[in-house]
């Protein structure tokens, strides 16, 4: 009998192609492993034939996959009838496209009594791929394999459960490429579980059923990395302490980062200079910045400003150690929007400065300065320090003024125990600059300023005083008494006679007026006067209260260079006359005054 494998047909229709030889259709689908044929004899009987493959799917391996001798077996079974056919006897089995992964046929052709053939598919598995790398930056997980040039694509599962329950999944259909950016999905923090497969399919389109095995899985946390800190200001002032400013970080993604998810640190950040921040991320975020910003010097001043013919003289403080130079601008607008010129200097020695190249006769200016430093310590990087107030001056003709009265010349624009010198009535003033009832001259060869009343006016001052007044008189007092002491005392004496009264309820400049108009008094009173003439004849002051040998008394202390001195000036106290330049011995056993020294500066 002549048997015919064929496929699995209508009997008619195997009937119709039972030709010796003829090839067949090939095998089911891959999950089908067993196929049903029919054989006919000569006759034209139909006898069932049945062949099946234990297993159809193999792993990758290098070489030629055979199943029908497979690790030693035979999974390809033949059967006609329930009865097992003999391989090499009854038929034989070829392969195609076996060595690779892929889809592979077994071709199982008739021999013997047996003719005709049929072909079986089988899969190779690609092998096992393996994770080699999971980094995370960005926002993002990029997972990174091996290549496999036999695979059709690869598979990348992730899950944020151990057990992949639920997963996303993305596939790379390029085998040349080992890697993948996952972006969408993952969250900073969220931690991940990855794996991977290298897989082919039965026809080669990605979207049939896929056969490769998964690696080992893999997890990650997924990060941010930090792109950005800033701060409110590029530069701060000088203080002397550290300065520290806010900070505020942001990721790749220009989202701000929670101040729990980093850490600052500050460097070089107390003197003047470049200081630095570090802001090192932590949990689900990662990386650090560094942050520069500059501690520039404390806003610098103008100490003297003045006019002179065509020309200005001006004077600033010391620049803050650290500074790089001093910066000067003048402009004849006071917003400084039109004709603006400046003036650097280096040396931080160099406090003062005439300018005469651009000022011309009967100009105003408004002039300001600053200290700086420089990104670099160069002057022509960009420049941090803050400008001065700003002042003005007039560039005025020459001004000159005739003293009518002896005055003394004093280095600032108040009165002292010390002076530069007498200026004789009668002498010619070249006048500098004015400040208030003061004068800046240019006399004799010196520089330095005269009060008004050294010009003539005979008093800046009239009818009755008040708290707000009655400084303009005690300087008008100074001016014609001098700022000794004992010439206090003895104005005092003079100028406001003893009545008894009781401790009055105002403020020392309420008493000294009220003593100055009505020109009477107690110890209270004379005190308050004294203090307010010591105040103004520039002395460090104090009014004593202690008890005298009448009783409750007030009587006044300054401080000289060889100490504490003390005056009183009540004549009903101290008669028949009072008292200057008293040791604090004196007081107490010539006038027998007893007081709590240690409530007072004075000894």
């Amino acid at each position: 009998m002549n048997i015919l494998f064929k496929s699995l047909l209508t009997a008619a229709a195997a009937a119709g192609m039972a030709l010796a030889g003829m090839a067949l259709p090939a095998d089911s689908p891959l999950t089908q492993s067993t196929q049903t044929v029919y054989a006919a004899d000569g006759s034209g009987k139909l006898a069932s034939c049945t062949v099946s493959m234990s297993q159809s799917t193999f792993n990758y391996t290098g070489s030629a996959i055979t199943p029908d001798s497979y690790n030693g077996k035979d999974l390809i079974t033949v059967t006609d009838g329930g009865v097992k056919l003999v391989k090499g006897v009854d038929y034989t089995v070829s392969y195609q496209n076996n060595m690779k992964p892929g889809a592979a046929t077994a071709v199982i052709t008739g021999t013997g009594k047996y003719s005709g053939g049929i072909s079986k598919t089988f899969m190779i598995r690609p092998k096992k791929n393996s994770i080699t790398a999971l980094h995370t930056g960005n926002g993002a997980i990029r997972v990174e394999w091996n290549e496999d040039p036999d695979a059709l694509a690869y598979q990348v599962l992730y899950s944020q459960d151990s057990s992949f329950s639920t997963y996303h999944s993305t596939t790379i259909k390029s085998t040349s490429r080992t890697y993948v950016n996952l972006t969408n999905v993952p969250k900073a923090g969220e931690t991940w579980y990855v794996k991977v497969r290298s897989f082919v399919t039965r026809d080669g389109d990605v979207s049939s059923t896929r056969y490769g095995y998964y690696s080992a899985v893999k997890s990650i946390t997924a990060a941010l990395d930090i792109n950005k800190v800033s701060i409110p200001y590029i530069s701060y002032t000088y203080t002397g302490g550290q300065r520290k400013p806010s900070v505020k970080a942001y990721d790749v993604k220009g989202s701000l980062i929670p101040a729990q998810y980093y850490s600052v640190t500050y460097a070089n950040n107390i003197n003047v200079g470049e200081a630095r921040i570090v802001v090192t991320c932590k949990g689900p975020y990662r990386g650090s910045y560094i942050k520069t910003f500059y501690v520039k010097p404390e806003q610098n001043e103008i100490t003297s400003l003045t006019g002179e013919n065509g020309a200005f003289r001006l004077s600033w403080k010391r620049a803050t150690a650290g500074a790089v130079g001093y910066q000067v601008l003048y402009s004849t607008t006071s917003d400084f929007s039109d004709n603006v010129h400046s003036y650097t200097s280096t040396d931080l020695n160099d406090l003062t400065e005439r300018f005469s190249k651009v000022p011309a006769v009967g100009e105003t200016w408004y002039v300001k300065v600053r200290s700086f430093i420089t990104k670099d310590g160069t002057v022509n990087s960009t420049r941090y320090g803050n400008y001065s107030a700003v002042k003005s001056v007039y560039t005025k003709v020459a001004d000159y003024k005739t003293t009518t009265a002896n005055a003394q010349l004093y280095a600032n624009a108040a009165f002292s125990p010390t002076s530069l010198g007498t200026v004789a009535a009668g002498s010619k003033a070249e006048i500098l600059t004015q400040s208030g009832r003061w004068y800046k001259v240019s006399v004799n060869g010196s520089v330095g300023w005269l009060y008004n009343k050294a010009f003539g006016v005979t008093a800046n001052v009239t009818g009755r005083l008040t708290a707000s007044t009655v400084g303009i008189r005690a300087d008008d007092i100074i001016f014609d008494i001098g700022t000794t002491p004992s010439a206090i005392m003895n104005y005092s004496i003079t100028k406001v006679y003893y009545r008894a009264s009781a401790a009055p309820t105002g403020t020392r400049d309420d008493t000294a007026a009220e003593a100055l108009t009505t020109m009477f008094g107690a110890c209270y009173q004379h005190a308050a006067v004294c203090d307010l003439l010591l105040e103004h004849a520039g002395y460090q002051h104090i009014i004593i209260e202690g008890r005298s040998t009448s009783g409750e008394h007030n009587w006044n202390a300054y401080k000289t260079p060889n100490g504490w001195r003390y005056l009183d000036s009540t004549s009903f106290v101290v008669y028949p006359q009072g008292f200057a330049d008293f040791t604090s011995k004196q007081v107490k056993t010539i006038r027998s005054f007893v007081w709590d020294m240690s409530k007072y500066e004075a000894d």
